[in-house]
């Protein structure tokens, strides 16, 4: 994913089969959680997030203390590699600490929107029972009422201040000896389940799709390659997306930096990619459109800018050519990708080879990614 390593590709006519072979070895040949373990403790004393309201940085050794912290707790309270977490919240700087928590832990996760349908809720959390539930507050009474519905009695950690349940702080208590001491579960089989997305496919209600540790590890590029996402990358979609966390360990592998944002306000887009340096960004159709849809500012620095990735459903030609005038020294591209493959499927990879047939085909999603075959 976003590699400019290029591809050896080899289309097969019978059919006008395009198959691209993975890797004799996978980049990384030990689970998620060992990974993100070993990179945050390498890189203690680098910025990994950066509050885009706020300009709060926190740094790869906070967040490794918070995410061994809540894992502590987590585990103290029951919490085993039997059980599912959900989170329920907005981005901010402590989202994804239940996250690398939970796969320092070998426990599976299984995140929703805090903006989704009732209805939409119940389905979705009926499928998995999740035994903790890390919310925020806008989120409280979605949680609520969708596990009275199923009749579960999932134990709810906010994220913010509650006087009903218990608050994240209380996950960040220190505990000097067992964080001495701490380190993440060995997954001996890469096959097994890493995390669970939802997905409605094509047609139907969303179901909840079991992504092993293999599946992911085969979106990362190889390790030996330069950073394809730059140094601060930008993606608004929360954790209920599996864009949202292949982003999140993407930076941390290349030991890059995220911006962090609760919401894509159009106000402040241009703003925040000047003033932050913004290098790499994903957009849903919907937000690229209300980009377009409006002026961009004078004044504003887009040279660090190098990648713009839109997906989701269907982009125009018209909004990328759009992109291009605002952007004009950064690659603007679509990719296709579905939660039950794992993720990024087709995209066009950044060495100039595929730079130059993405300019002659702007619209099209690319080229299958490694160990995919298209038809």
């Amino acid at each position: 994913m976003f590699s400019s390593e290029k591809r050896q590709e080899k289309t097969i006519n019978d059919g006008n089969i395009i198959r691209v072979f993975p890797d004799k070895e996978l980049p990384y040949g030990i689970g998620i959680g060992e990974i993100i373990f070993e990179k945050l403790n390498t890189n203690k004393h680098l910025p990994l997030q950066i509050d885009g309201l706020t300009g709060e940085v926190d740094r790869y050794g906070s967040v490794l203390q918070r995410s061994i912290r809540t894992a502590i707790t987590m585990r103290s309270k029951g919490i085993t590699r039997k059980d599912i977490i959900t989170v329920c919240s907005y981005n901010h700087l402590n989202t994804n600490i239940p996250i690398i928590a939970s796969s320092f832990l070998g426990v599976k996760t299984a995140s929703i929107d805090p903006n989704l349908a009732l209805s939409d809720a119940i389905h979705l959390l009926k499928q998995v029972k999740p035994k903790m539930i890390f919310v925020s507050e806008n989120g409280i009474k979605l949680i609520e009422d969708t596990i009275r519905e199923i009749g579960i009695n999932s134990e709810l950690v906010v994220f913010g201040e509650s006087t009903k349940y218990t608050a994240f702080s209380e996950f960040l208590n220190e505990a000097p000896e067992e964080e001495k001491s701490f380190a993440p579960v060995e997954i001996k089989n890469l096959k097994e389940t890493f995390s669970i997305f939802f997905s409605s496919g094509t047609t139907g209600l969303a179901k909840g799709v079991c992504l092993s540790h293999q599946s992911f590890l085969s979106q990362f590029p190889p390790q030996e390659t330069e950073n394809p996402v730059g140094s601060i990358t930008l993606n608004y979609s929360s954790s209920y997306w599996v864009s949202s966390t292949i982003m999140i360990v993407i930076t941390i592998l290349k030991n890059s930096c995220r911006l962090v944002l609760p919401s894509f306000e159009i106000d402040n887009f241009w703003y925040l990619i000047d003033k932050y340096k913004v290098s790499m960004s994903i957009l849903s159709p919907t937000q690229l459109a209300i980009v377009c849809n409006n002026k961009k500012p004078e004044n504003i620095d887009t040279s660090n800018f190098k990648l713009l990735v839109a997906g989701g459903s269907t982009v125009y030609k018209e909004q990328l050519d759009k992109m291009k005038q605002f952007l004009p020294t950064t690659i603007v591209a679509t990719g296709y990708g579905q939660t039950e493959l794992g993720g990024g499927c087709l995209s066009f990879g950044l060495d100039t080879t595929d730079i130059d047939c993405l300019n002659r085909k702007p619209t099209s999603c690319g080229k299958p990614q490694r160990g995919y075959t298209y038809k």
